[in-house]
């Protein structure tokens, strides 16, 4: 699998066929091992590859439910930088399993979610704190606390849940936008919850 990834440099096919980077496998490092990797590339080493294959090597889960160990603005950045090493590419390296045009927009807004994300409060003098628990430095009472969401890699942090989809509906919506500037849907920007949209009204 991921055939077109085997021209980045630093990768190495493991005993079993799977592309693993040279140093190691993902290990406790987790998928985003190859975001970090991927996100530090010169991108012009990227020319070639299909972009549903970028998509998929870098994320958890099955055809009908994914994880990204990013958020997605992060995801927008590594797409760009895609994009930019490929520039007027032709479908075929968005994905080889186009079957109809995505709606970049609707795609996250109504299967995007944030997941692993913690309801904390934040004091004044910058603490983090859990429900009923006021500060012992400034005093502040906790329901006085600004209300933070802390993620994997802290606040603002977030694993890039997509229900009902893979790296191949990404691409595909990459795809239908035809060069317009891929933006975060502030509708999903918004919502903190990680349940699908139709189960929860968004903030």
């Amino acid at each position: 699998m991921y055939e077109s990834l085997e021209r980045l440099p630093g990768t190495t096919r493991d005993r079993y066929g799977n592309l693993n980077l040279v140093d190691g496998n993902t290990g406790n490092g987790g998928l985003r091992k190859h975001f970090e990797y991927l996100l530090a590339l010169d991108g012009a080493q990227m020319a070639g590859t299909v972009l549903c294959d970028l998509l998929d090597w870098l994320r958890w889960g099955s055809e009908t439910g994914v994880m990204w160990e990013c958020t997605l603005p992060e995801l927008i950045s590594l797409i760009d930088k895609w994009s930019a090493a490929n520039p007027n590419a032709p479908l075929e390296l968005f994905t080889r399993y186009f079957t109809k045009e995505v709606n970049w927009d609707e795609l996250w807004s109504e299967r995007g979610m944030k997941g692993e994300m913690r309801r904390k409060r934040k004091c004044g003098c910058g603490r983090i704190f859990t429900e009923f628990h006021d500060c012992n430095l400034c005093h502040q009472r906790w329901h006085e606390m600004k209300q933070v969401y802390i993620g994997p890699r802290g606040e603002g942090t977030y694993y890039l849940v997509l229900q009902g989809a893979d790296g191949g509906s990404v691409a595909a919506a990459v795809w239908s936008r035809h060069g317009q500037p891929l933006t975060s849907p502030r509708g999903f920007e918004e919502r903190n919850h990680l349940y699908p949209p139709s189960s929860c009204s968004e903030a």
